[in-house]
């Protein structure tokens, strides 16, 4: 695929934003996670949104989990605009209109959590906080239990390290001390 050939060429990341939508039969991530596993680029390569994955069936999701580990692709979820436009045409139930993170952190795969609009159109109450994401993504990902809570901050950090293959990331001496003061 030409995506992956650039990417290799130049020595870039590729982050591609699929299956935004509601419908069980988007699939895109399934090809995104196959190219990726041929090209031997999955640590390089991420899927955002991914939010059609929440009205996929069991048995389907159980098949695409195993492709999706075995790939090595990274994940961002986006908790505040995803439930903000996800499921918005339901009745009830209602779909909460993001991705499957709970699983798939279970399931051993980079999943980190990103804001992706900030005071636009699409989200209108954005401010770039992602401590309000997380905040957000725990209750609506139903991760409430205490490791879960007490693991919450490598969903916007060493997670998010990792899908930008960064190197040398985190506290300890000899890395850059980048740090952000709230």
């Amino acid at each position: 695929h030409k995506t992956f050939a650039l990417a290799q060429k130049y020595d870039r990341l590729i982050d591609v934003h699929c299956d935004e939508i509601d419908d069980e039969q988007s699939r895109f991530v399934e090809t995104v996670a196959a190219l990726a596993h041929r090209e031997g680029m999955g640590a390089r390569v991420t899927a955002s949104h991914t939010t059609a994955m929440h009205s996929y069936n069991g048995a389907y999701t159980s098949r695409l989990f195993r492709l999706l580990k075995m790939s090595g692709i990274n994940f961002v979820a986006n908790p505040l605009v995803n439930i903000h436009l996800q499921g918005r045409f339901d009745t009830y139930p209602k779909r909460r209109g993001i991705t499957r993170v709970k699983e798939m952190l279970e399931s051993g795969i980079n999943v980190c959590f990103g804001h992706d609009d900030v005071f636009d159109p699409w989200y209108p109450l954005g401010t770039a906080n992602m401590l309000q994401v997380l905040h957000m993504g725990l209750h609506v990902c139903q991760l409430m239990g205490y490791g879960q809570i007490n693991d919450g901050l490598n969903l916007i950090t060493h997670h998010s390290a990792r899908t930008l293959n960064l190197q040398d990331y985190g506290i300890a001496a000899g890395n850059s001390a980048n740090l952000i003061i709230l």
